[in-house]
């Protein structure tokens, strides 16, 4: 087997295996909070479809790109080492975030580590020691840089106090750390997790994929559910202009969205595994799993058995900008191209940043 074979693996492992992981817990149907929708199945959750909105930022988002390039790692070569653009090797970067500077920071999953790209390409790690996922291990290190250690860090976004927050799924625990590379331990006791964002107010919603719900973790550490039922495995979020969510329900097929006050919708997708452009529920997924958002609210999803990144306006008109559905494997240069499973999204300006299957940053432009 190749070496890009064998990350492919190690991606599909990392889809596949943590979703029958978090199926066996299932959700606490006991739980109780405000704002916690009633939804108990996909076909409740079809027939009240979210309002789609109308643009509201004054801003025209990115303009349809026309090429997919390498930014940093090797398609063909896994590893962790630290250098420039393609110098530079991961390890299934499963989450990738932006902070407003532009520096790109990676959660380098199977290397336990959190690296950070600059707009010019230089990688280093911020914070975390290389090692491998320890599965019998909760064991969170707090500390400053290398002192730090993770256990399969997965979801990862920029606050906007400047701090960066982390899914620590193995260890069941979200992390901050400051962008000198303080890490510290916000909350523990989570079921596994993967996405998360961070509101106007510095509260963390995440996506506690095991629970079935999407919990709130206060600045001073205090947890509540967030928003709960209907779900089926979700994946990743991001927050609107308005402060509304957004999340990718995995096994649901649909992009759910989250009101401010924890009111589940569907925004987009029929709730059957496909491959279909149109408007809100007559579009189709096939395991939607990354989810990024541009400045005008345009939303960029990595539907990863399509092989594709499609976009959804914000009045939910879903279209493929690149892959083609069904046909595995990277091809670079002019769009469509072709792609592997797009297991994470991030938007700057006028770039679509993505991790690529296990081993490789790359953008879209």
């Amino acid at each position: 087997m190749s070496i890009r074979a064998a990350c492919s693996s190690l991606s599909v492992l990392l889809f596949f295996l943590s979703g029958m992981l978090a199926g066996c817990g299932g959700g606490d149907d006991s739980a109780t909070a405000q704002g916690i929708s009633t939804f108990e199945s996909p076909s409740a959750a079809i027939t009240a479809a979210a309002k789609p909105d109308k643009p509201s930022t004054g801003k025209s988002g990115i303009p349809t790109p026309t090429s997919i390039d390498i930014f940093a790692g090797d398609l063909a070569q896994a590893g962790y080492l630290d250098g420039k653009k393609t110098s530079a090797r991961f390890r299934i970067g499963a989450g990738i975030a932006y902070d407003k500077s532009g520096n790109l920071y990676v959660a380098d999953s199977y290397n336990n580590v959190i690296r950070k790209i600059t707009s010019t390409g230089i990688v280093t790690t911020l914070a975390g020691t290389p090692s491998t996922p320890d599965y019998s291990c909760s064991c969170p290190v707090d500390g400053t840089g290398a002192a730090a250690k993770f256990n399969l860090p997965l979801g990862i976004t920029v606050g906007p106090d400047g701090n960066i927050y982390v899914a620590d799924t193995l260890n069941n625990a979200v992390r901050k750390i400051t962008p000198n590379g303080v890490v510290t331990t916000l909350a523990r006791g989570f079921a596994w997790s993967y996405g998360l964002t961070v509101d106007a107010a510095n509260n963390v919603i995440l996506v506690e994929t095991d629970a079935q719900r999407l919990d709130k973790i206060a600045p001073d550490g205090t947890v509540t559910v967030f928003a709960y039922g209907g779900l089926n495995f979700p994946k990743n979020i991001v927050m609107d202009s308005k402060g509304n969510f957004f999340i990718t329900d995995f096994w649901n097929h649909m992009i759910r969205k989250v009101t401010a006050n924890g009111v589940i919708t569907t925004f987009a997708g029929s709730g059957l595994n496909g491959y279909a452009d149109g408007t809100a529920t007559q579009a189709q997924f096939n395991y939607p799993y990354s989810i990024g958002i541009d400045e005008a609210d345009n939303l960029y999803v990595g539907d990863v058995e399509n092989f594709v990144i499609r976009k959804i306006t914000p009045d939910a008109q879903v279209s493929t900008i690149a892959g083609v559905a069904g046909r595995q494997g990277d091809i670079l240069g002019i769009l469509p191209g072709g792609l592997d499973r797009v297991n994470s999204i991030a938007v700057s300006g006028k770039i679509i940043s993505f991790a690529d299957g296990a081993s490789a940053i790359l953008q879209l432009r």
